[in-house]
């Protein structure tokens, strides 16, 4: 039976339990905070009551409020007293699209406790959920080691899927308008990733450093993560290289297409010019020779389409057109 995910939930470890957050006041947290049981609570889109609410509960320090319920926060990792506050930003393909305001996922962690937060849907949380019921011995620190996985899994997957509209695009490379305005939003998708991607793997490589209630394999485990944050900061590189290369010859496409048309509109003028010229001269208000003939008009019709098609003749030969 698949487990449900919800956008709020309690988790008391040791032994592992759900715990239902039934009211809107969400007095079970007091059972966690009053019980000696390690515990994670977390919160989707928390409103400013329940902010306040939670900040009395867990007794957050002054400073720890601040960055957790700041409106606008970089990924980071502060140490506050006896706890951590690690923020990270929940990307994910489904929220890219030209997307540069992705969600933000921020934690409160403590020895036996974590208070999470997200400012929006992040599917990480919700495998996380579902996770937790089918790990062996489940426990704070491998919870929370499985989300920031999950979360450099949708990382990756959002920077393979650049990768893979790139080599569309690329295989069938023709200038066309909707081919211009993907590589253009595909660039800024990349400009986004890079700038949320190398914060993240700082603010990791400080939380793995700086915390001090874990083991020294956790503590290593947390580093195989930055460095996996390393080698996705080593693609989306490679790919933003593709994707420039790939748009300059998009717009040498174009330059070429309007040479050619240019070229072809100069040999059109130039195969009409005699014609111009002559309908010029008999246009002016001036006797010439042969205006009183009857034949006149088809002297002049005759010269100006031989010499047209003589033009079009040397043009052709000379391989022009």
């Amino acid at each position: 039976m698949t487990q449900k995910a919800y956008k709020s939930f309690a988790y008391k470890f040791e032994p592992f339990t759900q715990i239902n957050l039934t009211t809107d006041r969400y007095n079970q947290i007091d059972v966690l905070i009053e019980s000696d049981n390690p515990y994670w609570v977390h919160f989707e889109k928390p409103s400013k009551t329940l902010q306040n609410q939670l900040a009395k509960k867990f007794k957050l320090p002054k400073m720890a409020r601040v960055v957790l319920f700041a409106e606008d926060v970089r990924s980071r990792c502060v140490k506050v007293e006896d706890g951590y506050v690690l923020i990270f930003h929940g990307v994910q393909p489904s929220t890219m699209l030209g997307n540069d305001d992705f969600p933000t996922l921020r934690f409160w962690i403590r020895k036996d406790s974590v208070l999470s937060l997200s400012t929006g849907k992040i599917d990480a949380i919700y495998d996380l959920q579902k996770d937790m019921h089918s790990m062996p011995n489940p426990s704070i620190m491998r919870c929370l080691i499985r989300l920031i996985e999950d979360l450099a899994s949708y990382l990756e997957d959002s920077i393979y899927n650049i990768d893979e509209q790139l080599n569309k695009i690329e295989i069938n490379l023709e200038y066309t308008e909707e081919a211009t305005l993907k590589i253009s939003s595909m660039r800024q998708d990349i400009i986004f990733l890079r700038r949320y991607i190398l914060p993240q793997r700082d603010a990791l490589i400080s939380f793995s450093t700086k915390i001090d209630f874990v083991s020294n394999p956790t503590k290593e485990l947390l580093k195989e993560l930055s460095d996996g944050m390393l080698r996705q900061v080593e693609f989306i590189e490679m790919v933003r290289e593709r994707a420039i290369i790939i748009q300059d010859n998009l717009m040498n496409q174009i330059g070429e297409i309007a040479n050619r048309r240019m070229y072809l509109l100069t040999i059109i003028m130039l195969i009409f010019t005699p014609a111009f010229f002559i309908m010029g001269m008999f246009s002016m208000y001036l006797p010439l020779p042969g205006m009183n003939s009857h034949y006149t008009w088809w002297w002049v019709s005759l010269s100006i389409v031989l010499t047209s098609v003589g033009l079009f003749w040397l043009f052709k030969k000379k391989r022009w057109l």
